[in-house]
C-alpha cells in the first residue's frame, strides 16, 4: 500500500488506537508487554513508511523506559526492544548511534546476568558488523565470536544463523588479510548451507551468497579454478532466482549478513540531527511530533 493511499492511513489509524488502548493496558500488567511489543513493532514500521523515523524511535524508547523502569526488569524483552530500537539508528544512516545502542544494552545484559540467548546473539553479531564497518576490528571479532557461540548453543552447530555469523567472521577475516582463516570460515558455512538445503528461494540466495565470499578467497590465495566454478555456481542460482522481495519485518531485528559481494547498493536515508543516545533518551516523547 501506498503510504497515502486511503487504505495505508486507514491501517495506519487502527494501529494507532490498538497501541493507546493497549498501552495502560500493559503498563498494569507487565505480561501484557510482549503482546505490546508487538503491535509498537508494526506501528513503528508503518511510521517508517511515511518516513517519519522520530516518531517510530519514540515509540520504542517509551516501551524501552517502561520496561527499564519496572520492579523486576524482563531482560530478554530490554534486548529485543534495543535491538529494534539500535537497527532502526542504522537504517537511519545512524550506525554509531546504533552500535551506541547495542553496547549499552550488552552492558546491561550482563548486569541482568543474561550470558548467552538467541537475542543476545543477534545483538553481538550486529554490533559486531556495525564494528567491522567502522574498522574496529578486533572489537568486530570478540562480537562475532560470541554471537556464534551464542548461535551453537541455542540453535545448534548446523542452523542458517550459525552459517550467516561464520560467513560474517570470515569476511571479517577477508578484510584483515587472514585469507586461509577467511576460507575456512566461508567453507563451514558452505557445508551447513548443504546440509540444510537450499529448495527455498532465500536459503538458495544465502548459499549463493556463501559461494560469493568463497570466490573472494579463493581468488586471493591464487586458487582460480576453485573460484570459477564457485563463481559459475553462485551465477547460476542467482539468475534462476531473479530479484527476491524484500525480507519481511517481524518484531526481531534483523541478523545482519556481510553485503560485500552484493552488486546490488542499498539505499541509506538521509540523516537528521539529534542528540547522543542513551537507553532512556526521548522515552517520554512526543509521538505524534
Amino acid at each position: 500500500m501506498h503510504p497515502q493511499s486511503p487504505e495505508f492511513e486507514q491501517e495506519f489509524a487502527f494501529q494507532n488506537e490498538l497501541v493507546e488502548e493497549l498501552r495502560p493496558k500493559a503498563y498494569r500488567d507487565p505480561s501484557r508487554m510482549g503482546q505490546l511489543m508487538v503491535e509498537v513493532h508494526v506501528l513503528a514500521e508503518l511510521w517508517l513508511c511515511k518516513g517519519a523515523f522520530h516518531q517510530a524511535e519514540a515509540l520504542y524508547r517509551r516501551i524501552l523506559y517502561r520496561l527499564l523502569d519496572a520492579p523486576v526488569m524482563d531482560g530478554e524483552l530490554i534486548l529485543g526492544i534495543s535491538s529494534l530500537l539500535a537497527e532502526l539508528q542504522v537504517r537511519w544512516g545512524e550506525p554509531q548511534g546504533g552500535r551506541e545502542l547495542y553496547e549499552k544494552a550488552a552492558e546491561l545484559a550482563a548486569r541482568l546476568g543474561i550470558s548467552s540467548s538467541p537475542t543476545l546473539s543477534l545483538l553481538m553479531n550486529n554490533l559486531g558488523h556495525i564494528c567491522k564497518g567502522q574498522g574496529d576490528f578486533e572489537k568486530a571479532a570478540f562480537c562475532y565470536e560470541e554471537a556464534l557461540a551464542g548461535y551453537v548453543t541455542h540453535r545448534g552447530a548446523v542452523s542458517a544463523e550459525v552459517a550467516n555469523v561464520s560467513d560474517n567472521v570470515g569476511a571479517l577475516n577477508y578484510r584483515m588479510m587472514r585469507l586461509e582463516e577467511s576460507l575456512e570460515m566461508h567453507q563451514k558455512a558452505h557445508v551447513i548451507r548443504v546440509e540444510l538445503g537450499t529448495t527455498e528461494d532465500e536459503a538458495a540466495a544465502a548459499y549463493a551468497r556463501t559461494c560469493r565470499l568463497m570466490v573472494l578467497s579463493h581468488r586471493s590465495l591464487g586458487q582460480f579454478q576453485e573460484a570459477g566454478a564457485l563463481a559459475q555456481e553462485a551465477e547460476e542460482i542467482t539468475t534462476k532466482l531473479g530479484p527476491l522481495p524484500p525480507p519481511s519485518r517481524g518484531l526481531h531485528a534483523a541478523l545482519a549478513v556481510d553485503d560485500s559481494v552484493q552488486t546490488i547498493s542499498q539505499a541509506v536515508p538521509s540523516t537528521l540531527a539529534h542528540d547522543s543516545h542513551d537507553l532512556r533518551k526521548d522515552a517520554d516523547g512526543d509521538l505524534h511530533g
